[in-house]
């Protein structure tokens, strides 16, 4: 933020933005997650263009090998390179975010990665946009380079007040097709895993974008802890919970684990597209390397 804007945020507020403006500046895989180009979040090219001689460290998977066997020579298609990708993050701020078995809530972790997106595209003059629902609310940034404008989210993300408790978001646990969204955009849609089954609509909308589901995974989620003689609050069901970890409390919650994979898979059927992330985990460096994934796939 300007010097001149900067005295009206509040001491935590602008601790926090000047401790994930520091840490972007100060990290070399944001400036190599995609080698030489400009952009983090751009891909190879999709339209054909030519073909020419495959040379040493040409991409072996751009032979042609129709050409080749024809002219008996190595040749290699070229594509025209991406010169602008929206990138739209779709962020559910459900209830269920606010667990944390550590220092940590789900919730801060997903903020932080979504801040964290928002502000290497406009280090990198992408075009970004948000879509950031909280209970009934819906709040929505359309794709823009003004970076006042991208810093002004950040803000409103880090000063957001958590969705109540007694009030769930029907949209968060049922995603919906957004529209608005330029065709090919990269879409970073970062929620809990969804309840119930995709629909035909949302099939077909997610054939246009290179669509990525991202979560965040407390250690409680993969497995039951050895001790859990202190009380747990349980943010969905509003209360205080007390439970031994026995065989059957262990049963029960493999067998909620498995539903939630089957879910999270009909939801995010390539493995490539899912991405899970660690609470206790850095949460720049997860987004680098799913960056970075992703580039691999493309």
């Amino acid at each position: 933020m300007s010097g001149s804007a900067n005295h009206l945020l509040d001491a935590k507020t602008r601790e926090a933005l000047q401790r994930l403006v520091w840490r972007l500046r100060g990290r070399r895989a944001v400036s190599t997650a995609t080698g030489s180009e400009r952009s983090i979040f751009r891909g190879r090219g999709m339209e054909f263009d030519q073909v020419v001689k495959y040379t040493f460290g040409d991409d072996i998977r751009d032979v042609d090998w129709n050409v080749t066997a024809k002219l008996g020579d190595l040749y290699r298609k070229c594509f025209v390179e991406e010169r602008e990708v929206v990138v739209f993050i779709v962020f559910h701020d459900d209830p269920a975010l606010q667990f944390g078995s550590g220092p940590r809530s789900k919730r801060e972790v997903a903020i932080e990665l979504v801040c964290y997106a928002l502000l290497l595209a406009a280090t990198k003059r992408e075009r970004v946009g948000l879509l950031h629902r909280s209970g009934s609310t819906e709040h929505r940034l359309q794709p823009t380079r003004d970076r006042r404008r991208i810093l002004a989210e950040v803000v409103r993300l880090l000063q957001s007040v958590s969705p109540p408790l007694r009030q769930p978001c029907e949209r968060c646990r049922q995603p919906t097709v957004v529209t608005g969204i330029p065709r090919g955009s990269l879409v970073l849609w970062l929620a809990e895993i969804p309840e119930g089954s995709p629909s035909p609509q949302w099939r077909a909308w997610s054939r246009h974008y290179d669509l990525r589901g991202v979560r965040v995974e407390d250690a409680w989620e993969r497995s039951v802890p050895n001790d859990l003689s202190a009380p747990i609050f349980d943010p969905i069901a509003d209360q205080i919970v007390r439970m031994k970890p026995d065989a059957s409390v262990r049963a029960m919650h493999g067998q909620w684990r498995d539903e939630r994979e089957r879910r999270w898979i009909s939801w995010w059927p390539d493995s490539r597209r899912r991405n899970v992330m660690d609470v206790a985990a850095d949460p720049l460096n997860q987004f680098i390397k799913m960056l970075r994934a992703g580039e691999k796939r493309r």
